[in-house]
């Protein structure tokens, strides 16, 4: 009796590997449906950016990297693989669920090229992936998706409500307008706590797999270099409508995660 309640609690609210912290497993398991889906929808925007940028040295960089990675991921059995993208001048990656990387031209060309005596060219890379791979390894993509199908639920529920009540009027529309605005408002703060929770993880898996985890602070600290909104106030105001924390909150998470890490290492 008791190894069966265990197992149901384990199956609803599951413990995730690499974070250790629980979470609800309400949606049921489509993960390689979804999979298909994102990966094709992938390829079409892979050649809509230019194609795969086939550039050997470092493609063979990042695999070696990854395979260095995937064990400290607690997910060897993910579909791992790097991408890289032309895109131009695009400084930016993505993930997909169950390990698919892109990283656009731009973006390995600004890392590969920025000369630093405190962080290796590696450490830089290994940084970059470990970050995306945080994101797969912390089911980021599962409960984004678990938030947009119950919250969409319950903005149509209310809309109906609101419909059947009051009719097409404007208490109906302020309602719903509300609604959604509180949907896109948690949704972004989603969106911001997973970029703060993947270079947290992404330091750990970093530092486990024999990798310099400053890599992740130096990274961000050239971001906030070329941000160009350098006015405090202003990113406080956008920050609450974008989906990335500015390069100055991840720099104090990353500062906190490092000293965090830090102390573990003196206490064992």
């Amino acid at each position: 009796m008791i190894k069966a309640f265990q197992a149901g609690y384990d199956y609803i609210y599951p413990q995730n590997p690499l974070t250790g912290q629980r979470y609800l497993n309400l949606l049921p398991d489509f993960s390689d449906t979804i999979r298909s889906i994102s990966c094709a929808s992938q390829e079409t925007q892979i050649m809509a950016d230019g194609g795969v940028w086939d550039h050997l040295g470092y493609r063979q960089i990042f695999e070696r990297i990854m395979n260095d990675l995937i064990p400290h991921t607690k997910h060897p059995h993910f579909c791992w693989k790097v991408t890289l993208v032309d895109g131009g001048k695009s400084i930016e990656g993505s993930t997909l669920p169950g390990g698919q990387i892109l990283f656009y031209r731009g973006l390995v060309q600004l890392m590969g090229e920025i000369q630093s005596y405190a962080v290796s060219e590696e450490d830089r890379f290994a940084a970059l992936v470990a970050h995306e791979m945080a994101h797969s390894s912390a089911y980021h993509g599962y409960r984004t998706a678990t938030f947009l199908v119950y919250s969409t639920l319950l903005q149509i529920s209310c809309a109906a409500c609101m419909l059947s009540t009051f009719g097409i009027s404007t208490p109906t529309f302020i309602s719903i307008g509300f609604l959604y605005s509180l949907h896109l408002l948690f949704g972004y703060s989603l969106d911001r706590h997973q970029e703060f929770e993947a270079d947290k993880y992404g330091i750990q898996i970093m530092h486990n797999a024999g990798y310099n985890p400053f890599g992740m602070l130096w990274i961000m600290i050239v971001f906030d270099i070329l941000s160009k909104d350098k006015n405090e106030y202003t990113t406080w105001i956008k920050s609450w409508l974008a989906t990335h924390p500015s390069p100055k909150e991840r720099i104090r998470a990353i500062k906190h995660s490092l000293m965090e890490l830090k102390k573990s290492e003196s206490s064992s």
